[in-house]
This record gives C-alpha cells, sequence and structure tokens, in this order.
C-alpha cells in the first residue's frame, strides 16, 4: 500500500470513528456503529464502488470514487433487495457483495488505476472536510435526537418493517392491503436488518440516516468543488444547503422552521432523493465537461 493510499484510508477510518463517537454521544452503542459500518462498506460500498469503477474510464479523485460509487451502491442495494423480495427470497441479500468481491480481488489493480491515489490528501483541508461533517451531524442531532422515540420515526420504520414480509409490498397503514408506490430508500433498512441484526428503530434513528447526512455533506462539497474549483467555497455549499433554517410545511407543521437537514432526518427518503439527484448531477456536470474539451457538438432541445 502507497503511502498517499494509507493516508486517505486513514482519513476515512478517523472520520467514520469519530461521527461514531458522535453518535454514541446520542445514544448509540458504538458496537452498532460497527455493525452498520460493516453492512454498508460490504452491501454498499464495495458494490457501487466497483461498478462505478468499471463504468468511467478515469482518474477520478478518491472522494469523487467514494461519494458517486456509495451512491450508486445504495440504488444498487435497494433494487437488488426489491428483485429478490419480489422473488420471494430476501435473506439472499446476505450473500450479495460475494460476487462483487471476486471481481474486485480479479480486477482490483486496474480498477483502482482509475483513481487518483498519487496525490495525498492535504491535512488542513481534510480536517476541515470531517469538521463541516460532524457539525452537520451534530447541529442536526441536537435538534432531532430526543431521548424517548421520536413520532416521525414511526413512518419509516413501519415501511422498512413491511419491506420484510412478503411482496407486493403492503401499506402499514392500510391494514397490509398491496400498495403500488413504496419508499424503496427505506428498503436500505429492511436489508441492514437482516443482515446484521440491528433493530429498524436503531438503523433510522441513530445510524443509517445520519451515515447518508455525511455522505450528502461530502457528496455536496465534491459537486461544488468540481464546479467553484475554490475550496473554501465549495465548503460554504453543504453549509449553506444544510444548516439553514428553511419553510417546512412540505414536512412537518405550517409556519414552523427547522433546520433543512432536520427536515431530511424526519423523511429519509427525501434524504436519500437529494443523494441520487447530485450524484447524477456531479457525472451530467463531468461528462459536459469531457465533451466541451473534446470538441464534442451535444444534440440540443429548442425550447
Amino acid at each position: 500500500m502507497s503511502r498517499s493510499l494509507a493516508l486517505h484510508v486513514a482519513w476515512l477510518a478517523s472520520g467514520l470513528a469519530l461521527l461514531g463517537a458522535l453518535l454514541g454521544f446520542f445514544g448509540l452503542p458504538f458496537g452498532e456503529w460497527l455493525r452498520y459500518v460493516g453492512y454498508a462498506s460490504g452491501w454498499v460500498v464495495l458494490p457501487g464502488l466497483t461498478a462505478y469503477l468499471m463504468a468511467v474510464p478515469g482518474p477520478v479523485s478518491p472522494l469523487t470514487a467514494l461519494t458517486q460509487g456509495a451512491c450508486l451502491g445504495l440504488c444498487l442495494e435497494t433494487l437488488t433487495y426489491l428483485g429478490l423480495l419480489a422473488a420471494g427470497h430476501p435473506r439472499a441479500i446476505v450473500a450479495y457483495p460475494i460476487p462483487f468481491a471476486v471481481l474486485l480481488l480479479a480486477r482490483g489493480r486496474s480498477l483502482l488505476a482509475r483513481v487518483d491515489l498519487e496525490t495525498p490528501p492535504a491535512p488542513g483541508r481534510a480536517l476541515t472536510v470531517l469538521g463541516t461533517v460532524l457539525l452537520v451531524v451534530f447541529g442536526t442531532g441536537v435538534e432531532v435526537f430526543e431521548p424517548v422515540l421520536n413520532h416521525h420515526a414511526v413512518w419509516p420504520v413501519a415501511f422498512a418493517r413491511a419491506g420484510l414480509e412478503r411482496w407486493p409490498l403492503p401499506d402499514p397503514f392500510a391494514f397490509g392491503e398491496a400498495v403500488h408506490y413504496h419508499y424503496l430508500y427505506y428498503l436500505h433498512f429492511s436489508a441492514a436488518h437482516i443482515v446484521t441484526g440491528q433493530p429498524l428503530i436503531l438503523l433510522v434513528t441513530r445510524s443509517a440516516v445520519p451515515a447518508a447526512m455525511a455522505l450528502l455533506v461530502l457528496l455536496l462539497y465534491d459537486v461544488a468543488l468540481g464546479q467553484a474549483r475554490r475550496f473554501w467555497l465549495a465548503l460554504l455549499v453543504p453549509l449553506q444547503a444544510l444548516v439553514t433554517v428553511g419553510y417546512s410545511a412540505p414536512f412537518l407543521f405550517e409556519g414552523v422552521g427547522h433546520v433543512i437537514s432536520a427536515s431530511s432526518f424526519y423523511n429519509p427518503a427525501l434524504l436519500a432523493s437529494h443523494l441520487v439527484f447530485f450524484a447524477l448531477l456531479r457525472e451530467l456536470d463531468a461528462f459536459l465537461s469531457t465533451a466541451k474539451a473534446e470538441g464534442r457538438r451535444l444534440p440540443q432541445v429548442a425550447p
């Protein structure tokens, strides 16, 4: 392992450890945090990162590879679990990472060559970005983490519980009748519960959703950095987007202002939609930038 790669891994491990310690302050046992990190690493990041590196020519930054791979992995995991549930074998999700692990072992060197691991992380920048992630999660946690069950958690927990049972997916609030819609992100909680055994209420209120919020902060920063090319300006984007107080009538009660990130905690499906949207935006920006640099003419749609 090169020194630069070791530094990237060390910063990532330090960030996960500090985030776990922060969530421990809000009542999540560190062992439960490690269980979820293990699941997210094997069932979300590993498949997503492998698929992403196979699709992009490279080189991409380690941050882009991590954020885009994690977002893609979240989509792959939920859709795979949905297919397994429809086929009547939801517990087969435990074997889901195996083909990706085999593929990574077979082509790991060539895939990692598409990530720019030669440039070591700047300690000042890495520490500032990590501090921003912790600030957003802490600021949100102060508002939404309560010593008793938050009633907003009932909705995602109920749908995740329904996602454990059968196909078609039942509506937990409509006497078990099948519905023609679902919040696909909540199937992530279902799959994680099957693999780790972690209670759904912990996944929703203390581990999975804060981890997704941390990923969103990094994703927003990476998208902004690709546009602004300036570190401090890019760092302001996740802060402005997530730590401001906004009008929350679509999510809570009319006239009540909440920090934007808090609304995402109350409605995790909204948080997941932000991850998918900004990941697609990042790829679209990269595609258009490459096309412009190569002088390619793209089709235009007249208004």
